[in-house]
């Protein structure tokens, strides 16, 4: 993986996943980088997500499965080794704790993993 920055869309990856915007519907992209193995393809799909999962704008019956399933997959990295990979690992720590963050706004914040993973991130 080629990455230049810490942000989500900042690697070679990321910049994959979004190249099929053009081609797919956004909400087929967010799914595919969410289920996904990828770490990347799974943070830039939860981004995604973060930016548009509002209630209007996201169809209602992928609304909180997505929502859950990025938090999950958000929780999942920050728990794993992969953000000590990077040159600034508390800074990739605190970057994705703020991205859950984000995304947990967009998903069913009623849910009890969600409050959960929040609880334990601060």
């Amino acid at each position: 993986m080629g990455a230049w920055g810490h942000e989500p869309w900042s690697n070679d990856t990321a910049a994959d996943l979004c190249y099929r915007l053009e081609s797919q519907p956004i909400t087929q992209v967010i799914e595919a980088g969410l289920t996904s193995d990828d770490k990347c393809e799974q943070r830039i799909a939860a981004w995604l997500f973060a930016q548009i999962g509002r209630n209007y704008v996201y169809p209602c019956e992928l609304r909180e499965k997505h929502g859950k399933l990025a938090v999950q997959k958000l929780d999942a990295i920050l728990s794993s080794d992969w953000p000590d990979d990077w040159k600034q690992p508390t800074l990739m720590q605190q970057m994705l704790k703020a991205e859950i963050k984000a995304v947990a706004k967009m998903a069913n914040n009623d849910d009890c993993l969600v409050k959960r993973i929040l609880d334990k991130i601060g």
